[in-house]
């Protein structure tokens, strides 16, 4: 064993060539293989314990990016809407000129009747080039035009309205309704409820009223107040149409709906004229001079308005009155003619005194014309005879009596 001192100088020649790569080369050299394999394994085994050390420590966990979440705020019922994103489109053709040809000449319209084929074209004058265009009519061949069918004036009457429209010149449109359109209303109600008396009627839909609305108004040319021409009257349409007759005539709705309660015929569209129409406003204006204004249901004292107004009552009554007679005759009047109402009200008369009745009201016709035939007293002699009494003779006086 050697001794103390030659220990401690080995030790420390040997760190001093640890750290001097040079001498530890040397060192490494003057050792045998197998002191070299063990120092290796040992410094192995020393990476390899700090290897595990590493491993043993918990790896701190990596910093995951932070996301900004941007929440919107909720609606609540103090906010106000926001507002709709506004769309920009290219500007069209339609609405960003106005058409250059300006018709000539004041603003006239064709009438149904009137033959004016100076409707079928227009004169213009060109704003840009200062030129003058002729435009004609082609929806319909002017031969086959009828200056009497209300459909040819309108489509006339559209295909200038459209060239005067696009030339920026706007008609005044006819919104509001006429005293003979009001007036029509009525008429047909009143004829409606007459007709109904004399024969089962079914009422027509609403569709085959407007269609004989239109064909009188469509195209005429009315008066107002003052008897200034207005515009032509145009069609009226479906929906301003059915608003306006389920309004009108509420009392003469409910009675003509009580007379065809129960009964079934024919469709009935009364035909009226413009002459029917002065003949109605005629007897209006009678009873307002006699202080009556309006019809009441429930006044028993409108004799005169019942009797010019229909003033019709039950349907379950086996006879006519006499004043009810001349309400029928009246209004049956104005459609077949005075005889002939007159016949047809006494086909169903039973009694004298509404046959005088009857004949009365209709004095304005002829004297030398036959007075309808009067049913005879119940006596023997002219129990199953027909006799006919002579203009102006006393009906109830059997020496008057013709065979």
């Amino acid at each position: 064993m050697a001794p103390k001192r030659k220990q401690l100088h080995a030790e420390s020649s040997r760190d001093a060539s640890v750290d001097n790569p040079v001498k530890k080369a040397k060192i490494d050299q003057q050792q045998p293989e197998s002191a070299v394999y063990a120092s290796s394994r040992l410094k192995r085994k020393r990476a390899d314990n700090d290897d595990n050390a590493i491993d043993a420590t918990p790896a701190a966990p990596a910093k995951r990016p932070k996301l900004k979440l941007i929440l919107k705020p909720q609606p609540t019922l103090s906010d106000e809407p926001a507002p709709a994103p506004t769309k920009t489109t290219a500007p069209a053709k339609a609405r960003a000129t106005k058409s250059t040809l300006v018709p000539r000449g004041a603003r006239e319209t064709a009438q149904v009747g009137q033959r004016n084929e100076a409707m079928l074209r227009m004169v213009c004058d060109c704003t840009t080039t200062g030129r003058v265009t002729e435009l004609h009519f082609r929806k319909i061949s002017q031969s086959a035009i009828d200056w009497d069918n209300a459909y040819h004036i309108s489509k006339i009457n559209a295909w200038r309205n459209q060239i005067y429209g696009r030339a920026g010149i706007k008609a005044r449109a006819v919104n509001m309704w006429h005293e003979y359109e009001e007036l029509w209303f009525e008429l047909y109600f009143q004829l409606s409820i007459a007709e109904s008396r004399t024969r089962g009627i079914m009422l027509p839909a609403t569709k085959a009223v407007r269609d004989a609305f239109n064909e009188m108004f469509a195209g005429k040319v009315l008066k107002d107040k003052d008897g200034v021409d207005l515009e032509a009257r145009s069609e009226r349409q479906g929906n301003a149409f059915a608003s306006k007759f389920n309004r009108v005539c509420p009392v003469l709705r409910a009675r003509l709906n009580a007379c065809v309660f129960g009964r079934s015929g024919d469709v009935f569209v009364p035909t009226i004229t413009f002459n029917m129409l002065d003949t109605y406003k005629g007897m209006k204006a009678e009873m307002v001079a006699k202080g009556i204004t309006e019809e009441s249901v429930m006044s028993d004292n409108l004799e005169e308005w019942k009797r010019f107004l229909s003033g019709l009552t039950d349907l379950e009554e086996e006879e006519l009155k006499a004043k009810e007679a001349d309400a029928v005759v009246a209004l049956l009047s104005l459609r077949y003619g005075a005889i002939v109402a007159q016949e047809m009200v006494l086909a169903q008369a039973t009694t004298p005194e509404l046959i005088r009745s009857a004949r009365n009201s209709l004095s304005s016709a002829e004297a030398d014309l036959p007075t309808p035939p009067v049913a005879a007293p119940k006596r023997a002699k002219y129990a199953h005879a027909v006799y006919f009494v002579p203009a102006g003779a006393d009906p109830d006086d059997p020496d008057n009596w013709v065979g």
